[in-house]
């Protein structure tokens, strides 16, 4: 919790080996019903801060006292002091033992007392994501997409204009791109290929033939950006625009010289092409260039055929209702949240709604975390790992399935750390889950690949496993060139060197001062001449991908 988050309006409670200590000092009664209800647990509550322990954390917040290991627990409705923070609250405070005659007492009477009973049954087990998975179609009717529609309708030009009815954006009425967006009268749409495409697939000709197009849009769209579109639109049917936003679009970005789509010319011929000036934000106009690639790129696929009836087969197929392989409820794909069906790597045969998250006790979860640890094929990161695309990327739809029930039955990440009163790399490490001598870095947990390379990250571990698997020679951590302004003091490494080719993991990309130092090796390579592959957490969905270049080093990338 950020010292900015905590609440002193909330109850501060404790469990196991907190209670006992902050007895010892004073700060806590036993945990009674009248304190507050518990519904739905995970941790059960023993203690809570009496008025003498509240006064003594609340001083020590407002004299700065970095409270590590204070959650919020949510599901309670209460604050929850971990061990560590305890041991901490107490040096800080200089606080002294409280002699209490009745304290074996009530030690004694905690040690050997029941607990309260727990919840009915139904509040044993909760949801994976507390309800946000996908439910099924209670009348499920097969939608109408742009893929549908024949050659006979793209041949039709309609007349309609750019500007504010262009392709702008990616919910038009009576078209479904987006499965998690579905338009409140999608049941209406029973029949393919209906006229309500003509008006897009109009402007999208439109759009083609405008400057703006040909000065910004098609010097970026080769085969391999579009072959890799096409691809994921046949694997991801109607939640394509979330995987060209989240995983294809950042690296056609990097290909952008930001100064032309810093000059003015960027701002006229959107003008001309669709009616409005977008300034000089460099967001808004990637933003805007980002749109209009898109639908170029859709507007390309209706004209394969192959496409349009792969697109039309995967609605056919996922339009229905089906049954989860997990907890074997109905859901269906279509109702999945477009962020959960990212997260989780695109996986169609798990409704995430299933209840099977139990809460295990601390004598209960060591096993539990190794079996998760060991199900995620590497050391997953802190995070919400069944849908947290940097450890789903790695994963098919089995070891997806074993990955969410062995997080479910350990109470998820966030349980262990409040369990342990630690954070998720030390909860690891005392569960022995890790090997002996892991450590945790910057971009992740060290961990040793299959040719003996040390590396600083389960991702990194992936890469180099892969070069060894398709037997690529390779150099770890090689000395990039000497470079008066990027590289002064000739420190400088990548992660790996393949004959002349440097490979660079950007494991914290996204953090502006990473981004800052790893845009200056991008300076040095253009400088120097040097081939750069740069791969970012997202290319980890398909490394194959990501790393073709060295397998097909003719091919264009």
């Amino acid at each position: 919790m950020k010292a900015n988050e905590y609440n002193p309006s909330l109850p501060l409670a404790c469990t196991g080996e907190d209670f006992l200590l902050a007895l010892c000092y004073g700060l806590v009664d036993p945990w009674r019903e009248d304190h507050f209800q518990v519904i739905d647990f995970t941790v059960f509550p023993d203690g809570v801060f009496n008025d003498y322990g509240m006064e003594i954390v609340i001083e020590a917040v407002e004299d700065g006292w970095d409270h590590h290991n204070f959650f919020y627990y949510k599901r309670l409705g209460v604050n929850f002091l971990g061990i560590e923070a305890l041991r901490s609250l107490i040096e800080f405070a200089s606080l002294p033992l409280v002699p209490d005659p009745n304290l074996s007492q009530v030690v004694s009477d905690y040690l050997t007392s029941e607990k309260p009973p727990r919840p009915e049954a139904k509040y044993a087990k909760t949801q994976v994501l507390s309800g946000l998975g996908a439910d099924a179609d209670p009348s499920p009717v097969r939608l109408s997409s742009l893929w549908d529609v024949g050659d006979e309708i793209l041949s039709v030009g309609v007349g309609s204009t750019l500007g504010i009815s262009s392709a702008l954006g990616h919910s038009w009425s009576g078209i479904t791109l987006n499965g998690s967006h579905l338009p409140a009268d999608h049941k209406s749409l029973s029949q393919s290929g209906s006229s309500n495409a003509l008006p897009i697939i109009d402007a999208m000709q439109k759009m083609g033939e405008t400057a703006f197009d040909r000065e910004f849009s098609t010097p970026i769209l080769d085969d391999a950006v579009t072959r890799e579109f096409n691809n994921l639109l046949l694997a991801h049917g109607l939640f394509i625009y979330v995987w060209f936003e989240k995983y294809q679009w950042p690296r056609i970005s990097r290909k952008f010289d930001i100064t032309h789509i810093n000059d003015p010319i960027f701002d006229q011929l959107c003008y001309e092409a669709y009616g409005h000036r977008v300034g000089l934000d460099l967001k808004t106009r990637l933003d805007i260039l980002k749109e209009h690639i898109f639908w170029q790129l859709v507007f390309g696929s209706l004209k394969i055929s192959d496409v349009t009836k792969g697109v039309t087969n995967w609605i056919d197929l996922y339009h229905s209702n089906r049954l989860c392989d997990i907890c074997g409820a109905e859901f269906n794909v279509l109702r999945q949240k477009w962020w959960v069906y990212f997260g989780s790597n695109g996986a169609k045969n798990v409704c995430l709604n299933c209840p099977i998250v139990e809460y295990p006790a601390a004598k209960d979860l060591d096993e539990r975390v190794r079996i998760f640890v060991e199900s995620c094929q590497t050391p997953p990161p802190d995070g919400l790992s069944p849908i947290d695309i940097r450890l789903t990327a790695s994963l098919d739809q089995g070891q997806m399935v074993e990955m969410v029930k062995s997080w479910s039955k350990m109470g998820g990440i966030t349980h262990a750390k409040m369990t342990y009163g630690r954070s998720w790399f030390e909860a690891m490490v005392k569960s022995g889950a890790l090997p002996e001598g892991t450590l945790v870095t910057p971009r992740g947990i060290r961990s040793i690949a299959s040719d003996g390379h040390i590396c600083s990250s389960g991702p990194e571990r992936i890469i180099d496993d892969w070069l060894s698997e398709h037997g690529i020679p390779h150099e770890r951590e090689p000395m990039y060139p000497y470079h008066p302004n990027h590289n002064p003091n000739g420190r400088k490494r990548a992660d790996w060197l393949v004959e002349d080719t440097y490979i660079e993991y950007f494991g914290l990309h996204g953090n502006s001062e990473y981004d800052s130092r790893s845009h200056q090796k991008f300076l040095m390579a253009k400088s120097e001449g040097l081939k750069l592959i740069p791969v970012y957490p997202t290319d980890m969905v398909d490394i194959d991908s990501a790393l073709s270049g060295l397998l097909y080093p003719n091919r264009a990338s």
